[in-house]
């Protein structure tokens, strides 16, 4: 469609985003103590008209390593999310996480960035110090299905644990199958 999209997770204080001919403050809670926000800071850049929106979460002592955008795919004017969580899910902060982190998918409007749904794992894969879920693939059907690959690893020794296969029905989905 011509547009760039970029997405990434930031944590800090006094960020700003520079994109096409625009300046854009990023403003996420920074406490300097361990305690931050994991904002997740999305924008589409069409010549020099930029459309940009942060989801914020709250602020916890997290490592934010765990946070991640490891997929964004564009399709038929949807713009689809995956990737890890350890705190509040940005994008429905009354969704947490089980374990060491989560998989998450989410749906959002390509063009104003709106979130159409959020869905996740909530698979319990260990100790929360001691694993963490990878994604490593993603396919998305012309219907809107989402099938998620990945692994569970030690975080210890990176060692894997067990495979990761999740499926997300196409439509408005309410929650993501483990298979």
């Amino acid at each position: 469609d011509g547009k760039v999209y970029v997405g990434y997770v930031a944590c800090g204080k006094d960020m700003t985003l520079y994109a096409g001919n625009s300046t854009s403050d990023v403003p996420l809670i920074y406490s300097g103590d361990g305690t931050n926000e994991h904002g997740y800071i999305l924008a589409v850049i069409d010549g020099n008209n930029v459309t940009k929106k942060v989801f914020h979460s709250v602020a916890t002592d997290n490592s934010n390593i765990l946070n991640t955008i490891d997929h964004m795919v564009f399709k038929n004017d949807k713009l689809y999310l995956v990737g890890t969580f350890n705190q509040a899910l940005p994008f429905d902060i009354n969704i947490s996480y089980a374990g060491g982190c989560d998989t998450y998918a989410t749906c959002l409007n390509a063009t104003t960035l709106e979130k159409e749904w959020a869905v996740t794992s909530n698979f319990e894969e260990g100790d929360v110090n001691h694993s963490a879920e990878n994604v490593s693939g993603v396919v998305i059907a012309n219907d809107g299905a989402i099938n998620i690959y990945g692994w569970v690893e030690n975080t210890s020794d990176h060692s894997v644990t067990s495979a990761l296969n999740h499926t997300v029905a196409a439509g408005t989905p309410t929650q993501m199958e483990k298979e």
